[in-house]
């Protein structure tokens, strides 16, 4: 069982993070309501970090180095369109409510 927690490391790692990440895209939602775009940054934010990441390998993913950035590409994008997923569902189950004008019929009197 040691052996399998080893390898599951990483996984533990991005559990947090994403639950993290949820947190902070919520917490970005309920301060900042009236302006919409807001709660798409901690996503895009995360989804940067990962381009940034992968652009700065070298080109080889043999190094220590390179594969730390790797890893962190893939965790940061995986947790951006996390983000990014939560917002827009957020976005869905807050919409305004309209209200619908009931219409009365006109209708011909003789």
């Amino acid at each position: 069982m040691k052996e399998l927690l080893n390898h599951l490391e990483y996984s533990k790692l991005f559990l947090i993070i994403s639950t993290g990440m949820a947190a902070l895209t919520y917490l970005t939602h309920m301060i900042f309501r009236d302006q919409r775009f807001v709660k798409f940054m901690p996503g895009l934010i995360s989804l940067g970090i990962g381009v940034y990441s992968i652009l700065t390998i070298n080109g080889e993913v043999i190094f220590l180095d390179d594969t730390n950035k790797f890893t962190m590409f893939v965790i940061a994008t995986a947790v951006g369109f996390i983000g990014i997923g939560i917002a827009l569902i957020l976005g869905i189950f807050n919409k305004e409510k309209v209200k619908k004008v009931k219409r009365v019929k006109k209708t011909e009197e003789a």
